[in-house]
């Protein structure tokens, strides 16, 4: 099951989508309700981003001062006392020493104990879903589905190999499509 969390951790970015002139579309278009919610992924992307750099920002901070301090980032599997029993508290430990340097995140909670990413994504995922619960019947109406799709399921090319499956297709209509593996424009060169 897809995690927000890890939706907003692997989006470090999400720009504008690769439909041409969505604000000037016929009301009359075949994928007019598709470019309409095209138009709100947009702008709810933008706000997304601008929350995602902050939190980068914010770890790139913590990361450095953990630097300074000689307390690298290190994981469990690279522990170097292993990954026995007998190193488990030792490995917390040392990432509670961590913890102690993050610097202040300004991240205020709303009465629900809600995040402003939680209620970003709150705002996105019902036009996620509603973008890909419909039937495209044009090149950019399956565009803004792909995007969507891109959003929906990041994880989709993690771990990704040779062997021909679904993601050979998705991948292929993704080519078809100017697109990414993050539904974004191809820049060529």
């Amino acid at each position: 099951m897809l995690n927000r969390r890890t939706l907003v951790s692997n989006a470090a970015a999400l720009p504008a989508l690769a439909v041409p002139a969505l604000a000037s579309f016929s009301p009359n278009h075949p994928d007019a309700e598709l470019l309409r919610l095209a138009v709100q992924l947009e702008a709810v992307g933008r706000e997304v981003a601008a929350e995602c750099e902050r939190g980068n920002k914010h770890s790139k901070e913590f990361d450095a001062a953990c630097e300074r301090a000689g307390l690298p980032n290190i994981s469990w599997v690279d522990w170097p006392g292993g990954n026995g029993e007998d190193q488990y508290e030792k490995y917390y430990a040392y990432q509670r020493k961590r913890g102690d340097l993050a610097p202040p995140f300004d991240e205020e909670e709303d009465e629900n104990g809600n995040t402003k990413m939680d209620r970003l994504m709150d705002r996105q995922w019902p036009i996620v879903d509603e973008i890909m619960a419909a039937q495209p019947k044009t090149l950019d109406g399956l565009r803004v589905e792909a995007r969507a799709l891109a959003l929906a399921v990041p994880q989709l090319w993690d771990n990704y190999d040779s062997t021909p499956t679904e993601l050979d297709f998705i991948g292929a209509v993704f080519t078809f499509l100017g697109l990414d593996q993050d539904g974004k424009p191809e820049r060529h060169a």
